[in-house]
Parts: structure tokens; sequence; C-alpha cells
């Protein structure tokens, strides 16, 4: 069953404009009637998002060189209170938040047992257990479009990414259980595929997992900036390989 617009909870921010995107981590924005400089850890190019002039959110931060953290941006595809929440770290916060909850169908019999546990020569972002047994997952942030419904990944080219299949596929083949999420930050997704015109490597990868008997799934959240909260829209997007 699909869930449609399941809050997890509320983020309060502040209304700010892009201006400019420095550096993969810095954009410069207009906020409260000054220019200032935030931070963003979304490292993709985010060319759909980050543009002069589009309306964004921020929330202060407390140290550093930057003094606000870009949260979510306004999705120009939309055009209304559901913005693209971009922010990786808020992502995966939301995600621990919807499997405590049993929100998505994949992981009802999971808890989490570590974050960043080391495999080879990669830390993944998840070691959970899963009906008892031990399962390693790899987050991916697919805030790209395909196509209105579409969300895809990646954005640039990520030797990581490409690392993190390849441990992925490491620990299938020693019977140990393992996967990879993707979760589109952007509303009214439905489907999730690879991005073979930045990285045609990637879907043969997930193919591999998939041959293997991994896990590929996906799930969609957004920004609501008319109650400030972080929605959970669909937690089980379509896997198109």
């Amino acid at each position: 069953m699909v869930l449609n617009h399941l809050t997890l909870y509320f983020l309060p921010t502040v209304e700010c404009i892009i201006i400019d995107r420095l550096n993969r981590f810095v954009v410069k924005v207009w906020i409260n009637g000054q220019e200032a400089l935030a931070h963003t850890n979304n490292t993709g190019r985010l060319r759909e998002f980050i543009r002069k002039g589009v309306l964004a959110r921020c929330v202060e931060k407390h140290g550093g060189k930057t003094q606000y953290g870009l949260m979510a941006i306004q999705d120009p595809r939309i055009m209304d209170h559901r913005y693209a929440l971009i922010d990786t770290r808020e992502q995966m916060k939301a995600f621990e938040n919807a499997v405590e909850r049993g929100l998505i169908p994949i992981f009802r019999k999971c808890v989490i047992l570590q974050r960043n546990p080391r495999i080879g020569e990669s830390m993944l972002d998840y070691k959970l257990s899963c009906n008892g047994k031990e399962f390693f997952l790899e987050i991916k942030s697919a805030v790209q479009r395909k196509d209105r419904f579409t969300a895809s990944y990646p954005d640039a080219p990520t030797m990581r990414g490409r690392r993190h299949l390849r441990e992925i596929i490491m620990l299938i083949e020693k019977g140990i259980g393992a996967g990879v999420l993707f979760i589109a930050g952007i509303p009214e997704t439905k489907f999730f595929t690879p991005n073979d015109d930045i990285d045609p490597s990637f879907r043969a990868l997930l193919r591999e997992i998939r041959r293997l008997g991994g896990l590929i799934a996906g799930i969609s959240m957004y920004y609501n900036a008319g109650d400030e909260s972080i929605v959970l829209e669909n937690p089980e997007l379509a896997i198109l390989l």
C-alpha cells in the first residue's frame, strides 16, 4: 500500500533566495535583507534547483564559515509549497524516522543497528537487523528528474558511488544481506532509474546487485514549506532497470 503525504517531523526554516553556487559546498543566498553564505552537504550538481532567483529554505548554523545551511529548494516543475529536500543529512534522519515507525514496507521487520559500518575500503550508511539477520544498506540521494514522475541518479560522475555498489556486490557474494536505497527528495515521484547520460556503468552494477538477489529500492519525500515539515510521500518507488 502506498502512503501519501505522511508527515515525519517538523523542521523550522527561514525563507531565502538563491544567488549563486560558489563551490560544491557553499551557496550565496539572500536572507533577512542581506547576502549570506549557506552550506550544502549535497555535492550533486543540482542544476535544476540551484539557480539564481529561486526560492529556498535555510536553517541557521552556529559556527563555521557559513551562517546557514541550505535545506530545501522550490521545485521548478511544481512551484508550490512542496520543496525539494536536498539536505542529505536530513534525508537520512527522515529515513531513520520512517524505519522506526514502520512506514517503509520493505524495512518493516528491520531495526537500525549501526551507522557508517566499514566494509572493505568503504563506509556504507547502515547496518540493520532484518528478520534477525544482518543487512548492510547504502543510501543515495536522487534529487534529479528524468521526467515529472521519475527520479534519477547520479547527476555527476561518482567514482565513490560505483565503489559502494561494488562493496555491496562483494557482500552479497559472501552470503551477507545488502542493498541500496535511493531517496528521491522531490515531490510527485513514482519511479527511479539510473542516469545513463552521466554514468552508463551504474545501471550495470545495479542489475548485477539485483541478479545476485540484493535489494534495490526507492522512497520519495519532500519539504512542506507551508507547515515546515518533512513529508514521506511514496515509500515504494518502482525501480526501472
